[in-house]
This record gives structure tokens, C-alpha cells and sequence, in this order.
């Protein structure tokens, strides 16, 4: 039932988290990628020209990205450094020129950097910050001035210029504009090998949530309801988040909206039209099948399988009715087989009771979406062949609501009980905004000098972590609202502009906390970081060995040992730089079993690149 340690998950794993150790300065060398305005806009849905207007024929910057010598790289390191438009007021201009944006609707281009230095710049951040990323980019540009390479070549080639046509699909050219635009391993977007069709049991969503909220449409019929249309590869892994220029536009399924509240419904919480649920879908699955499906066409595609797989119909028919009652899950697979003609896999969750719950039902689809096929690879869920084997039942039950959080799986294999330990991250403010562009201070006033949390985060022994695991579990602040003061003062934000730390908490929730559910709803997550703070003083633990943030230079090996010898646990230290390359105590790093109570000692320690001598800046 475990899947940690099969071949599978860290194959998926490998490919899903992108660095075993995702130190924000921790990376290699960057990828410069430009793109041909002519292949974006031949290839998508539409193009939009930016409110500046149609920008020149000519290679536009995509991005600078960091990378390791792997193959590997770092992504969304620092949700504490938000994109700030004013730090790049002055390359504005020549950002409009040579860094172009061409999604729809037009737009002035700040979403397309916004995302950019979001996803790609923070995880640069220790050698460039928010406005060198930027100015070090469009330096770059003009470095390498592409067309004028290449049309340097045709002349040289005695070819004439005019017939090197730079829109054809065809030509040599073209080849190398897709190489430079697609840059990730395995990263097409039309390279998949089948789809997903998934539905789920709302009964069972909601018996397992911490609650369910029925959309503002009102409560969803008693029936399967699709959860996505997923594409995926024959050896079990998938692509996901495949073109952030093509987002979510709900005019373009302006005719299917009805269509989709009443077979896709959103049962998150707060209750929502499904907007959000779709964009989601979209973004992390749909654009990977874009090739094949545009926007409209993919939602279309997955309401006419909708159609085609009544999976209520194939049940009650074959006697298994959604009554509160058990069955072998032998008979739900075969009850499905005979209806549809092809071999389902089934997932289920666990309510109060400890009962196996018919959740999610799984079904493949050829890359066209259009006709169901056989499945080549199954995802492992908590009903396999040895519950199978073992003749154990099923309960179908619609009717009670528990308060047991059990993962919702959007991974092909990632269960979200399945990890190891966490990590209880503290971070010191001095280091913080030393070396950030800037640092603002919450709403509430200047934090204390002394350690704050950052973050709760499951991991795997073998290195890796899940993330983002549940996008229908949202940060709920009112279930937080009694542990507001104190996370005020022990986790506060330091990102710009100054806020409530509301933004903050809900990326760790969303990121982290959600994959920890099984283990802790979301204010226990919250409640349990808390406590693990209390216990863990670590400015007293340093202070007590006369290592204090005055300036100082100290041994790495002494911070070390102090609070080794302060909590009896090793700790990981992360340092960064400041604006004189020196090596300044950032985060300190502490295992806690998967209870969330207790430190352990750490299977293993994150990278972080700290000098032998180490400095403890004053706040």
C-alpha cells in the first residue's frame, strides 16, 4: 500500500521534484532562452499582442533560468520575495521591447515577469537580485542577437534573406526556435501518451475532508462528478504547468459553464462558482495537451466523456448502490469493465471508521480525448491487488461527515500520508533582509531579533518532498483565528509589501501543509508549528554558547555543535550572502517525526552553502 519505495514513485518523484536539494543559490549555470514571436503564435489557440503594441520581428527573451549539471532545476524558492514592480521601473521600456508577452488577454507584460522572477528569479536570488535578474537579462539580449546571426548566416550562405522564411513550421530554423523555447527534459507539450479521465465520489470527498462546501450553484446531484482529464506517459510519470503564457479564460467556455457546474462541480471550501477548480485543471493539465486540445476543446472533450462513463448507471445496475453498504472491490472493477468495455482503477480513502471508501474512479483515453482505451500503467492508490486479494469490502457512504483530512491524490502515485519526516525551518530576519532587495516589515510592526518559523515541510528520506498535494484543501483563515496572535509574533512575513502574513501562511498550507493532512488538519498543522517553536529556542541555544548576532564571524562547525548540544539533534544550517559575498547564518533546519511533536534526528540534511567561517548579523 506504501509506494515510497517502489521503483515507480522514484522514478515520478525524480521527475516531479525537480531538485533532491533546492537551495535558492544552490544551482549551476542559468539557461538564456529566446523565442520567435512567429512559432507562439502559429502554435497556440491565438496570440495577443501586449497594450504596447505588436512588438518587432524578432526573438523575444522567454526567461533566464536557473539549472543544475544534472539536467535538474530549481523552482519557486523564496514565496517571501513577491515580484515588485517598482524595482524594475527604470528597464520597463526595454523590458516592453525584448521581453514581450503574447498570452491573452493583452496585458503590459507584468504577469508574464511577475512569473518569471516568481518561478525562475528567486532561486537566483543570493547572486542577482529582483532588478539585476532583470537588467542581467536584457544584457544578455543584446549579447546575443539571434536574428542577426542568423540572417548573417544566409548571407554568408549566398542565400538570399527573403526565402529564409522564419514562421515555417518546416524549416531548419524553426527546429532551433522550439529546442531554445522548450528547454526542459521531456517537456512538449504534446508529447504525452494517453489521458486520465478521472471522476470522483462526492460522498467520499466530503466524508474525509475536513468539510466540503457545495458550490454557489447549490448542492451537486447525488452522482460522479469529474475531477480532470489528466495527460500522462506510458512509463507513470506526466507532465504538468506546461505553458504559463497560455492561462485560464473563462470566455472561451462561456457556452460550456453550465455544462461544467453540473458534471464538474468544485466541493472546496469557500464555496465557489468552480472557476477556480477549472483554472487549476487547466493550467497544470490542460495546457500539456494543448497540441491536441485547446482550451475550449479540452473541457468539451472531457464533458463528452462524461457522457460516455455513467459510472452511477454502470454500478447501481450491477446492484452496487450507493446505501452505506460494502462490496468486494472485484465486483466495483467488473461492474465498471462490463458497462464501459475497459478495466478501470479504483482509488479510495479511509473515513473515521477506518472503512475503505470508493473515491476516485480512473479510466483511459487516447491522446485525442476523444475514445477510451485500455489502460497501459495503473496509478497506485490505496486499493490495490492486495486489498483485492485479501477480499476485503468497500463502503460506499454518502451520508457521514467526518473530520479526518485524507489527501486528495492529484499525483499519479503521490499519497499524502506517504512521507518520512518534516522539516521545522526557522529563519533569521537579519539574514533575510541583508540580502533581499528589500525587507518589509509586517502590518503588526518590526519583528522581534530572534528566529522565526518558515515552514513545516514534509520530506522523504531519499531527499525529495511532495508539494502542493491537495488544491481543493484552501488556506481557511478562520480556522486559524484563535492562533493568529502568536503566529503574528513567531511567524511573521518580511516580504514586500508589508502585510497581515494571510499570504505567507496560506502558501506554506497550500505547498506544505497540505501534504501532511492525513497527520494534521490545517489547524493542527499551524497549532503543531507552534509548539515545536516553543520548544526550540534557538537564540538562547546560540546565545548560551556566545554565538550572537552581533556581526560576528563564527565557525560553521560551532554554530553546529551549539545547538546539537542545546537540543540533542543535529540541525541543518542554510546560509546566504550578503552584498559582500560573505556567508551569513540564514535557516537552521530541524527533523520532527510525522507526528509533528517531536524532533528526531534528520535522515539526512539539506545542501547549504555555508563557508567554514559563518556570519550572525545584527537585526
Amino acid at each position: 500500500m506504501e509506494s515510497k519505495n517502489s521503483i515507480l514513485v522514484k522514478l515520478l518523484l525524480l521527475l516531479h521534484y525537480v531538485s533532491l536539494f533546492c537551495a535558492s543559490q544552490d544551482f549551476d549555470f542559468f539557461y538564456f532562452v529566446q523565442q520567435w514571436p512567429g512559432s507562439y503564435c502559429d502554435t497556440q489557440k491565438k496570440c495577443c499582442y501586449p497594450t504596447s503594441g505588436k512588438p518587432d520581428a524578432d526573438f523575444g527573451i522567454h526567461g533566464l533560468w536557473p539549472n543544475y549539471n544534472d539536467g535538474s532545476y530549481p523552482s519557486n524558492c523564496d514565496p517571501n520575495n513577491p515580484f515588485n514592480p517598482s524595482q524594475i521601473s527604470d528597464l520597463t521600456s526595454s523590458l516592453q521591447s525584448n521581453w514581450p508577452t503574447l498570452a491573452c488577454p493583452s496585458g503590459d507584460g507584468m504577469t508574464f515577469w511577475s512569473h518569471e522572477w516568481s518561478k525562475h528569479g528567486t532561486c537566483s536570488e543570493s547572486v542577482l537580485k529582483q532588478h539585476d535578474y532583470f537588467e542581467a537579462a536584457l544584457s544578455l539580449r543584446k549579447k546575443a542577437n539571434l536574428l542577426q546571426a542568423l540572417t548573417s548566416a544566409a548571407i554568408k550562405n549566398h542565400t538570399n534573406p527573403k526565402n529564409v522564411k522564419m514562421e515555417s513550421k518546416n524549416s531548419i530554423l524553426v527546429k532551433l526556435l522550439l529546442l531554445l523555447h522548450y528547454v526542459s527534459l521531456f517537456c512538449a507539450s504534446q508529447d504525452f501518451d494517453f489521458f486520465y479521465f478521472v471522476q470522483q465520489w462526492p460522498g467520499s470527498y466530503c466524508d474525509t475532508q475536513k468539510k466540503c462546501c457545495y458550490p454557489t450553484s447549490g448542492k451537486p446531484d447525488a452522482d460522479f462528478g469529474i475531477h480532470g482529464l489528466w495527460p500522462n506517459y506510458n512509463d507513470g510519470s506526466y507532465p504538468s504547468n506546461c505553458d504559463p503564457n497560455n492561462p485560464f479564460n473563462p470566455s472561451q467556455i462561456s457556452d460550456l459553464t453550465s455544462s461544467l457546474q453540473s458534471n464538474w462541480p468544485t466541493l472546496a471550501c469557500p464555496s465557489g462558482d468552480g472557476m477556480t477548480f477549472w483554472s487549476h485543471e487547466w493550467s497544470k493539465h490542460g495546457t500539456c495537451s494543448e497540441s491536441v486540445l485547446k482550451q475550449h476543446d479540452y473541457f468539451e472533450a472531457a464533458l463528452s466523456l462524461r457522457k460516455k462513463a455513467n459510472l452511477l448507471q454502470a454500478l447501481t445496475s450491477a446492484g452496487i448502490e450507493p446505501n452505506g453498504e460494502s462490496y468486494s472491490l472485484s465486483s466495483i472493477k467488473g461492474a465498471i469493465k462490463d458497462a464501459i468495455g475497459y478495466t478501470p482503477f479504483i482509488e479510495c480513502n479511509v473515513d473515521s471508521s477506518g472503512n475503505s471508501q470508493l473515491y476516485q474512479v480512473y479510466l483511459c483515453v487516447n491522446s485525442s480525448g476523444s475514445d477510451f482505451i485500455e489502460c497501459s500503467v495503473f496509478p497506485r492508490g490505496k486499493c490495490g491487488s492486495d486489498i483485492e486479494k485479501q477480499a476485503s469490502k468497500m463502503k460506499l457512504n454518502f451520508c457521514i461527515i467526518s473530520k479526518l483530512l485524507i489527501l486528495q491524490c492529484l499525483s499519479v502515485a503521490c499519497l499524502s500520508q506517504d512521507f518520512d519526516f518534516f522539516y521545522f525551518v526557522q529563519q533569521w530576519p537579519g539574514a533575510y533582509c541583508d540580502t533581499r532587495q528589500s525587507c518589509c516589515y509586517p502590518k503588526t510592526g518590526k519583528p522581534s531579533a530572534d528566529f522565526s518559523i518558515h515552514g513545516l515541510w514534509p520530506n522523504y528520506n531519499d531527499g525529495s518532498w511532495p508539494s502542493n498535494c491537495d488544491p481543493d484543501s484552501v488556506f481557511d483563515k478562520s480556522q486559524i483565528s484563535e492562533l493568529i496572535s502568536s503566529m503574528e509574533k513567531e511567524w511573521p512575513s518580511l516580504s514586500c509589501p508589508s502585510s497581515n502574513g494571510m499570504r505567507f501562511w496560506s502558501h506554506e498550507w497550500e505547498k506544505h501543509g497540505t501534504c501532511a493532512q492525513s497527520e494534521l488538519d490545517q489547524t493542527e498543522y499551524f497549532e503543531a508549528t507552534l509548539k515545536l517553536k516553543k520548544k526550540l529556542n534557538l537564540l538562547k541555544v546560540l546565545n548560551n554558547a556566545g554565538i550572537q548576532p552581533d556581526d560576528e564571524f563564527y565557525t560553521l562547525n560551532s554554530i553546529i555543535n551549539a545547538i546539537k548540544e542545546g537540543t540533542g539533534f543535529t540541525p541543518g544550517i542554510e546560509c546566504n550572502r550578503d552584498s559582500a559575498h560573505n556567508s551569513q547564518l540564514y535557516q537552521v533546519y530541524m527533523c520532527v517525526d510525522t507526528s509533528g511533536s517531536d524532533f528526531i534526528e534528520c535522515p539526512l540534511l539539506p545542501k547549504g552553502k555555508c563557508g567554514e567561517q559563518v556570519q550572525f548579523p545584527k537585526f
